[in-house]
C-alpha cells in the first residue's frame, strides 16, 4: 500500500483530460496489440507447419521419383523433376547422391538463399535397400515477407480502430463529462463569490444533470437564506436608528 500510494496520489492530481485520454488510449491500444500478436503467432505457426509440410512432401516427391535414375545411374532422367521442384520459389536447392555417384545431380538457385534455411533429408529406398539420398534446403523468405505484409497490415488496422475510436469517444468525453465539469466549476466560482442572481440552468438527464439541478437546489437555498439575512440586517438597522433617535430624545429631554 506504501509503494501505491505514491502512483496513486499522483493520478489523483493528476489533470483530468489528459488522464482520461491516456486512458483511452491505452485501454484501446493494449486489446489491439494483443490481438494483433496472438492472431499473428498463430498465423506464423500455421504458415511454418504448412512449410514443413510443403517441404516434407517435396523431399518425399523428390526421393521416390528418382528411384529408377539412381537405379539405372541416369541423372538426365531425373532432371525434369528437379527443374519443376526448383520452381517453387522456395526452394534453394536439391542435390541427389547415389552409392556410386556421390554427386548424382544438383540443382540450385543461389539467389534465393538467406539467413533461414530448412533442410531435410530422405534416403532413396529400392527393394528395401537405400541406394542414394535427398537433400533439398528450403528458405523462409517467403514466409518472412507474408508474416511482414500481416503485420504491416494488422498494424493499420489496429491505427485505424484507434483513430475512429478516438474519434467517436473524445467528442463524447467531451459532451458527457468535460463540458459539465467546467459549467459545474463556474457555477461553484459564481456561488463562492456570492453570485445569487444568476439561476444555474441543467437540462441534461444524466448524472452531471442531477448534480447541476442539485447545485441549483443549493444556490436557492443560499440565496434565500442571505435575502432573509439581508432583511434581518435591515431590520436591525432600522431598529437601531429608531434606538439612536429615541436617545438623542431622551438625550435632550434629560
Amino acid at each position: 500500500m506504501r509503494f501505491l500510494a505514491g502512483p496513486r496520489r499522483f493520478l489523483v492530481d493528476f489533470p483530468l483530460r489528459p488522464t482520461i485520454a491516456g486512458a483511452l488510449i491505452i485501454g484501446l491500444t493494449l486489446p489491439v496489440v494483443f490481438s494483433v500478436w496472438r492472431n499473428l503467432s498463430e498465423r506464423r505457426e500455421t504458415l511454418l507447419h504448412d512449410l514443413a509440410e510443403d517441404h516434407a512432401r517435396i523431399v518425399e516427391v523428390v526421393a521416390i521419383g528418382t528411384q529408377t535414375p539412381i537405379w539405372e545411374l541416369r541423372p538426365d532422367t531425373a532432371r525434369p523433376l528437379v527443374d519443376a521442384v526448383m520452381r517453387d520459389e522456395r526452394v534453394i536447392s536439391v542435390r541427389i547422391t547415389s552409392q556410386l555417384v556421390p554427386e548424382f545431380l544438383f540443382a540450385a538457385a543461389p539467389e534465393r538463399d538467406g539467413a533461414d534455411v530448412i533442410i531435410r533429408e530422405a534416403p532413396v529406398i529400392r527393394a528395401d535397400e537405400q541406394i542414394g539420398a535427398v537433400r533439398v534446403e528450403m528458405s523462409k523468405a517467403q514466409l518472412a515477407a507474408e508474416v511482414a505484409r500481416q503485420w504491416r497490415q494488422a498494424v493499420l488496422t489496429g491505427s485505424l480502430q484507434l483513430a475512429l475510436g478516438l474519434l467517436l469517444l473524445m467528442p463524447l468525453l467531451r459532451l458527457k463529462v468535460l463540458r459539465p465539469i467546467r459549467q459545474l466549476l463556474a457555477q461553484s466560482q459564481a456561488l463562492a463569490a456570492g453570485e445569487w442572481a444568476q439561476p444555474f440552468v441543467w437540462r441534461r438527464a444524466d448524472e452531471l444533470g442531477s448534480l447541476g439541478r442539485s447545485f441549483e437546489t443549493t444556490r436557492q437555498s443560499l440565496a434565500g437564506l442571505f435575502g432573509d439575512l439581508e432583511e434581518r440586517n435591515q431590520d436591525l438597522a432600522k431598529r437601531e436608528a429608531e434606538l439612536a433617535s429615541q436617545a438623542a430624545i431622551l438625550r435632550a429631554t434629560l
